[in-house]
């Protein structure tokens, strides 16, 4: 496919601005580079050129940093650090575009979401776009369910006596200090001592021990009251969560762009851990007779007829769902407290209305699948790398080191032309550009009605409608169109 370009992207402050946002283990301190979000890189270079009048890349300052880990409290501590971001652009007036790859797009949705929830406003961001982002759904039980009174009548139990602990303390305390004589004279009738309090407190083992004890009582009922309080907060943040899903869709979901795949593994593998159907812990069996040593099973009969049944029936399934939970967990990326991952979307609104969200155009979709193939065809050499280590750590750090990136569908969207071409066409369909998307009729046709499908899909009916009458004014042959020089 050709390239898309109608105008040299402008530098004046005046123009929006393009902010790239990385995904899972991609981040990187360094400004320049060869990932997709850095200065220099190919990528960059390319969608430079694709620009519409009126949006640049950033050419100076810093670019938006998060740490790529793959877990819940770095994609929300990242999502707080893009607000605080963005604010400089809102102070200013300046408008900004958002896409963000894999959890670079969970990232920015995280962002919009937690702007809804803390009524922070937004009224400068143009457009948003996801690629190949898997969006994850998290449940959680109903803030005035049964189990979450249960769990607050503990917490304020364990919570009471806490503060009744930490008055103990303030209390010695403060008698030691003000009131030392009376509490001599409580000293004798307890402990058969004459001692001053403060003495006993300062200078006596017993007295330390005293304290100490105290102290640890205030900890482990403190401890207990946020175990069971923690889940009733987390349901509740959970829930206003949801809720805001909603709030941002309604504000931004005209502006939103979602570029995924059939094949992206990164989206598939995720959806898997939800049916992670994995045996961990075997059945406890007799053994055949094979070695000499099993000959002697026989005095083990007594354990098999009693212990085992209860192992393999109620001990062993329960175990096994606790080792798959936390294998779950632990590829989600979800340390989230009182969260189990319940969906795997490709797009940030309701389950009933995922699958009317189209995927990438078949031959965009196929075109990358095919190249991914391809580049994948030279794994098994590097295989021999890992393999021939001294150690699996070294073997999987040279072996990833030999990975490209373009092995996967995932981490290939961006080598694809007509992927920047569709992220372009999406700004200046926001920006109202009919010269840029007359053009892209005239070349792009099929990128046209694809986007088209995409707005009407995800409920934009006002650009749809606009490239409706686009598609209708532009002839379907390439035809000439006047360029503007680059400055």
């Amino acid at each position: 496919m050709s390239e898309l370009k109608v105008y040299s992207p402008s530098t004046t402050s005046e123009d929006d601005v393009v902010i790239l946002v990385h995904g899972t283990f991609a981040g990187s301190e360094h400004e320049e580079g060869v990932a997709f979000w850095q200065r220099k890189s190919g990528v960059w270079g390319e969608l430079e050129k694709r620009l519409p009048a009126g949006i640049s890349l950033q050419d100076n300052g810093r670019l938006f940093h998060w740490s790529g880990e793959n877990n819940e409290r770095e994609r929300l501590k990242g999502a707080k650090a893009l607000l605080d971001y963005l604010a400089q652009f809102e102070k200013s007036g300046q408008g900004y575009h958002l896409i963000g790859h894999s959890h670079g797009g969970s990232i920015i949705w995280m962002a919009l979401r937690q702007a809804s929830v803390d009524g922070i406003p937004l009224d400068h961001l143009r457009t948003w776009s996801t690629v190949g982002t898997p969006f994850l759904r998290h449940r959680t039980v109903n803030p005035i369910s049964l189990a979450n009174g249960i769990n607050i009548i503990a917490g304020l139990f364990f919570l009471s006596h806490a503060r009744t602990s930490l008055q103990q303390i303030f209390r010695i305390i403060h008698c030691a200090l003000f009131h030392p004589d009376h509490y001599a004279r409580t000293q004798v009738e307890i402990l058969g001592r004459d001692v001053n309090l403060m003495d006993y407190l300062m200078y006596d083992q017993l007295g330390w021990l005293a304290i100490a004890g105290v102290l640890v009582m205030f900890f482990v009922f403190a401890q207990l009251a946020s175990f069971f309080i923690g889940p009733v907060i987390e349901s509740r943040r959970i829930r206003q969560e949801l809720h805001a899903e909603k709030c941002v869709m309604q504000e931004f979901g005209c502006c939103w762009l979602g570029v995924w795949s059939p094949d992206d593994e990164a989206i598939n593998g995720l959806r898997t851990t939800l049916h992670l159907d994995i045996t961990f812990v075997g059945k406890v069996t007799a053994a055949d007779r094979i070695f000499v040593s099993d000959y002697l099973s026989f005095l083990w009969i007594p354990y098999y007829w009693t212990v085992a049944p209860t192992f393999n029936y109620i001990v062993r399934p329960l175990l096994n769902h606790f080792v798959r939970q936390y294998v779950s967990k632990a590829v989600q990326g979800n340390n989230r407290p009182s969260a189990e991952l319940c969906n795997v979307s490709t797009a940030p609104i309701g389950d009933a209305e995922v699958n009317v969200i189209p995927a990438l155009p078949y031959f965009i979709a196929q075109r990358i699948t095919e190249r991914a193939n391809a580049k994948a065809k030279d794994i098994a050499p590097k295989l021999r790398t890992l393999l021939g280590q001294k150690t699996l750590m070294a073997g999987l750090a040279a072996f990833n080191s030999e990975l490209s990136g373009e092995e996967l569908v995932h981490t290939s969207y961006f080598e694809d032309p007509d992927v920047l071409n569709l992220l372009t066409i999406h700004m200046a369909l926001h920006r109202n550009d009919r010269r840029y998307l007359m053009q892209a009729a005239a070349y792009h046709r099929q990128l046209l009605e694809w986007t088209r499908y995409f707005r009407e899909m995800a409920g934009d009916w006002e650009g749809a409608e606009m490239l409706d009458r686009i598609l209708r004014d532009t002839p379907a042959e390439p035809i000439e169109v006047r360029r503007r020089t680059a400055a």
